[in-house]
């Protein structure tokens, strides 16, 4: 599914392996989205600007939320198998400043993790879920002094924690994209 972006109209597509498909939407112009698909819900999770719409195939649908996160850009969304939930770290504020707070979507409430170790502040990184190892990686991104960063942080549902390499590791770069290849 491939929604939203700079010069789109708010259209959502979907690709078969073959074809791309114009799908109906009345999401409208969409900026900044993060996309995550919820394997236990089957259901493509959409965060943007402070609202979560999801996709079930055929519909987009806005999921109201008691509770929602802080409206904010430039965050990376990753679905956490091991726990069901969808993982938002980071990104930046309506006033511009970087976040560094974790939130979970279970597919009804929205809930803020406060970790055991403060996270770095991140923006413009990205996320993945390693389920060999059952965790969240995140790399890359500016910080909070708006510097490039080449780090790797670790989320276990509990806490980040940061990965200290021995060895080489990518050069610091923000609007990547990360997967997870089994």
């Amino acid at each position: 599914v491939l929604q939203g972006g700079f010069g789109a109209n708010g259209d959502t597509w979907q690709w078969d392996g073959t074809t791309w498909t114009s799908q109906p939407s009345t999401l409208g112009t969409v900026n900044f989205p993060e996309l995550a698909y919820d394997v236990r819900r089957q259901r493509v999770v959409l965060y943007s600007g402070g609202a979560i719409n999801e996709w079930d195939g055929a519909t987009w649908t806005a999921v109201p939320s008691a509770i929602v996160p802080p409206a904010r850009n430039q965050l990376a969304l990753a679905y956490d198998t091991a726990r069901g939930e969808v993982v938002l770290f980071g990104g930046r504020d309506a006033g511009g400043s970087t976040e560094g707070r974790t939130w979970v979507w279970n597919g009804t409430i929205w809930a803020e993790r406060t970790a055991l170790a403060a996270p770095p502040r991140r923006t413009n990184h990205v996320m993945a879920f390693d389920s060999r190892r059952g965790v969240v990686v995140a790399f890359g991104g500016y910080d909070e002094t708006f510097q490039l960063r080449d780090t790797t942080l670790e989320w276990d549902g509990a806490t980040w924690s940061e990965r200290v390499m021995a060895t080489a590791v990518p050069v610091p770069r923000f609007d990547a994209a990360m997967g997870f290849d089994e």
